[in-house]
């Protein structure tokens, strides 16, 4: 527009030239888009290879979101932020024990939110995990941790009852999977010297019978 006010038809698109070249303009930005998640991918894929960095990335990245919820109510389970909390909490208490990077640690509950906190608080550390399937007998939970040679187990409060004396008496902790309440300690172990390590592709993080 001219200070005359005419215009000049020079500088003027034809609303539907203007329309076309924005839409080209957002699929270019797409395609864009689409190229940069794609080199992420790539980027993950070569970097996760071990439930270690699996765990590092998720907790990084997702940090703000929620990672588990009680099935029937909006209260309760985890954002990855304190899921990483109790984690790198619970995986200290190990290692102020005396358990480290190697040593076995038995899993016996139903499925919970807090199931995957024991989890990765073992294999995320260099530990090894030994779960155990819910409907396993008492003998069963008792030969599968003595062949294991399990130190630790966590037990929920519906099967804390398969846990035999014998099992209770010879471990170094039992801790109860619903609250993470001790149930019993070996104090002579509380020696702080639990070392854990980064495990490697190589390493072994779980042990299923």
């Amino acid at each position: 527009i001219h200070n005359d006010d005419t215009y000049d038809s020079a500088h003027l698109e034809h609303p539907g030239t203007l329309h076309q070249k924005g839409q080209e303009r957002f699929n270019n930005k797409i395609k864009n888009m689409i190229q940069v998640y794609r080199r992420m991918q790539k980027m993950r894929e070569k970097y996760v290879d071990t439930l270690s960095k699996l765990y590092d990335y998720a907790v990084t990245v997702y940090s703000k979101k929620q990672y588990t919820q009680w099935y029937d109510t909006k209260e309760g389970g985890y954002t990855f932020a304190s899921f990483k909390d109790k984690t790198d909490s619970l995986s200290k208490t190990l290692t102020q024990y005396g358990i480290g990077a190697g040593d076995k640690v038995a899993i016996l509950s139903q499925s919970m939110p807090n199931w995957s906190v024991a989890f990765f608080a073992t294999a995320a550390f260099g530990r090894i995990s030994i779960p155990i399937l819910p409907d396993s007998s008492e003998n069963e939970v008792t030969n599968i941790i003595n062949h294991s040679e399990s130190k630790v187990i966590f037990v929920s409060k519906r099967l804390a009852g398969k846990l035999s004396q014998e099992i209770m008496s010879r471990m170094t902790l039992v801790i109860e999977l619903d609250t993470f309440e001790i149930m019993k300690a070996d104090d002579d172990r509380f020696t702080c010297d639990g070392k854990t390590s980064v495990p490697t592709p190589e390493d072994i993080a779980t042990i299923i019978y």
